[in-house]
């Protein structure tokens, strides 16, 4: 019995001791262990460190000396062995003693001594909601609202109450896509699709403009009919080939009973908006083309701010690729906010 308290007693100490050594150390000094101050046997600066891992690796260089030396490690007791790879394939042995903050590894009579890198936590952005972006999205809203009151024909028949529906119903949308995980994931998803679409596109660009000596696109040709006008191209034949399968009218009209359910649209004014959503400002009004010559003044103005207000799928294609570049995430996050 008293054998199992003993190799339990030596597991948890030689575990507790190799969790201690694990992390970042800078180099303090590299001197003979019979005193602890003149000149280093080697040369080393402040930004000299060794990264012992937690995976059983280790990694450190000596910038002045020129050396790189990287390998596995492991502990017994009060003997650390590094297996080096690098520079050369090797193995030391030291004896090993810690206090606090600070490492010191003997080996033949010479102290490698270290200091617990100063690990500066980072400052995590619970939200992008701020005071400022608050008061600045009410004082855009307001001014919008403003002109609109200042160049109505009609200001008395303005009906606030629906205006008030048509903000409150975009303010929930923005908390939902914001603030609630399996409606951001699902417009994440939405935007991963978009980025793929986008992927393709990058593979034909590159097919067909890339040099065969370098295999990439030369600087000359980095342009926007190169680089982001094939995309638009693709996206439009995209969403043609989807209307004539008849995808995106059904799309449509489900958005538009989804506005004229919630804002009291009428038909027609429902389906174009919807429309805006895949198609241009010149295609989207030819979904209701029988119906333009019967609608009010107050309906062909909702007509077209609904097409000035809204981008067509190919032009979303080409700013979701001009302001995520090259990244894959940020081609998502900023799909999923202009899809919204």
């Amino acid at each position: 019995m008293k054998k199992y308290f003993l190799f339990i007693f030596l597991f948890f100490t030689s575990f507790s001791f190799s969790q201690e050594i694990i992390g970042t150390w800078d180099f303090d000094y590299i001197l003979p262990d019979s005193t602890e101050s003149g000149e280093n046997l080697k040369p080393i600066s402040e930004n000299d460190v060794m990264h012992i891992n937690e995976d059983g690796s280790f990694h450190y260089e000596i910038a002045n000396a020129d050396y790189i030396a990287e390998g596995s490690w492991d502990l017994n007791e009060d003997l650390l062995s590094f297996h080096y790879t690098l520079p050369d394939e090797m193995v030391r042995v030291y004896l090993i003693t810690t206090s606090g903050n600070i490492l010191v590894l003997n080996e033949n009579g010479v102290n490698y001594a270290f200091t617990k890198a100063e690990i500066i936590p980072e400052e995590i952005v619970t939200s992008a909601i701020t005071i400022n972006s608050i008061l600045r999205g009410i004082l855009g809203i307001i001014s919008l609202l403003l002109i609109a009151f200042l160049f109505s024909r009609n200001r008395k028949g303005i009906d606030w109450m629906l205006v008030s529906k048509g903000l409150g119903i975009q303010i929930v949308f923005a908390l939902l896509i914001l603030k609630v995980s399996f409606v951001s994931s699902a417009f994440e998803f939405v935007g991963k699709i978009f980025t793929k679409i986008i992927s393709f596109t990058q593979d034909g660009t590159m097919f067909l403009f890339k040099s065969f000596e370098t295999g990439t696109i030369e600087s000359p040709l980095m342009n926007f009919v190169v680089m982001i006008l094939p995309t638009v191209i693709f996206f439009s034949a995209l969403t043609s080939l989807f209307y004539y399968w008849r995808i995106i009218p059904k799309i449509v009209y489900g958005f538009a009973w989804l506005m004229k359910s919630t804002m009291g649209l009428s038909g027609p004014e429902s389906v174009a908006a919807a429309g805006n959503i895949f198609l241009g400002q010149t295609e989207s009004p030819l979904l209701v083309k029988p119906y333009l010559d019967k609608m009010t003044m107050s309906e062909m103005m909702c007509l077209m701010s609904g097409g000035m207000a809204t981008i067509a799928g190919g032009v979303l294609a080409a700013y979701i690729g001009f302001l995520g570049g090259d990244d894959p995430v940020q081609q998502i996050m900023f799909a999923k906010h202009l899809l919204a």
